[in-house]
């Protein structure tokens, strides 16, 4: 897969997140997530778009679950899925953290990019060059 590729797999995803479901839109709407507040989605799951097996894709899971926790912060699961159902990845919502320690969490995990977004806005958060390419939120 090229960057393309990676780029409109992000777009089409549908996202589950603290009981919202939303896909991103180029096309402006009014629709607010998560009350307003800052928010990332990020996954352990299949770096740099590799598919792994499940049972290691869980044990990565559970470590950044543990990342997560160990620092404090507010956080929900999360689901990434393809409009046809067959790529799925579990996650987190992270609620209130800064953009830049977020993405070297991504690093950390080997992932191309990760949703950041406040309010209505969301950006797809490239991680190699923190580049911040903006979208809306659409709910489903």
């Amino acid at each position: 897969m090229n960057a393309k590729d990676f780029r409109t797999a992000y777009l089409k995803t549908i996202y589950t997140a603290d009981d919202i479901q939303f896909t991103l839109s180029s096309e402006a709407t009014t629709d607010v997530l998560f009350a307003g507040r800052k928010f990332i989605i990020i996954t352990a799951y299949n770096p740099r778009s590799q598919q792994l097996p499940e049972l290691v894709n869980n044990v990565r899971h559970e470590v950044l679950e543990a990342d997560v926790a160990k620092n404090d912060w507010q956080f929900a699961p999360s689901l990434g899925v393809s409009p046809d159902g067959e790529w799925q990845e579990v996650g987190f919502v992270i609620f209130d953290q800064p953009l830049e320690e977020m993405i070297a969490l991504a690093k950390t995990y080997g992932q191309h990019a990760i949703l950041y977004g406040e309010a209505g806005k969301v950006a797809l958060a490239w991680s190699e060059t923190a580049e911040l390419e903006w979208c809306w939120a659409k709910l489903v």
